[in-house]
C-alpha cells in the first residue's frame, strides 16, 4: 500500500515537472512568435523601406542598379536598428526548443521508467 502511494506520488511530482516544462516551453514559444510578428510590421513600417521597395519593383530588371543599391542600403540599416530585438528572438528561440526537446525527451522516456520501476 505504501509501495504504491510512493509511486503515485512520484508520478504525481514527474507530472507537475511535465506540466511546468510544457507551460514554459509555450510561454516562449508565443513570445518567440510575438517578436517575429514585430519584426514583420517593422520592417513594414521602417522609414524608407516601403519606398525602396518599391522603387526596386518598378524598375526594370538589371536595368538600373541604383533602385537595387538603394534597397538594399535600406534594409542594412533596418537590420542594424533592429539587431537586439533579433538578438532577443532568437535567443527565446534557443531556450523555446531547448524546453520543447527536454520535454519531449522527458514525455518520451516516461513510459521507460514507468517499466523499470515495476
Amino acid at each position: 500500500m505504501e509501495e504504491q502511494k510512493s509511486k503515485e506520488r512520484k508520478g504525481n511530482k514527474e507530472y507537475k515537472k511535465l506540466k511546468k516544462l510544457l507551460k514554459k516551453a509555450y510561454k516562449a514559444s508565443v513570445k518567440y512568435n510575438q517578436l517575429e510578428a514585430l519584426m514583420r510590421e517593422a520592417k513594414k513600417n521602417f522609414p524608407g523601406y516601403a519606398e525602396a521597395q518599391l522603387a526596386f519593383q518598378k524598375a526594370r530588371y538589371n536595368a538600373d542598379a541604383v533602385p537595387y543599391a538603394a534597397l538594399k542600403r535600406v534594409e542594412a540599416d533596418f537590420y542594424e536598428a533592429y539587431a537586439e530585438q533579433m538578438n532577443k528572438c532568437s535567443t527565446i528561440a534557443k531556450k523555446a526548443r531547448t524546453l520543447r526537446v527536454t520535454f519531449e525527451d522527458m514525455l518520451n522516456h516516461a513510459g521507460e521508467w514507468e517499466n523499470e520501476e515495476e
